[in-house]
């Protein structure tokens, strides 16, 4: 699978628990984003990987 195939998949992203797991999950997910241009369709997660989820809906700019 190519960076191109993977920019037009709906691609779900599962975040795990852990505190330090919390810290790089966003760094990865921002580079996914802004580095690759693949587009999160869907989040979820435990614990920290929870409140990592619901960040990018939490503000109006990410």
């Amino acid at each position: 699978m190519t960076i191109d195939d993977l920019r037009k998949a709906r691609i779900g992203l599962v975040l795990g628990g852990g505190g330090g797991k919390g810290a790089y999950e966003i760094g990865v997910w921002n580079t996914l984003r802004n580095v690759y241009g693949i587009k999160i369709a869907a989040v979820s997660g435990t614990s920290v990987g929870a409140l990592n989820a619901r960040v990018p809906r939490s503000r109006t700019r990410w």
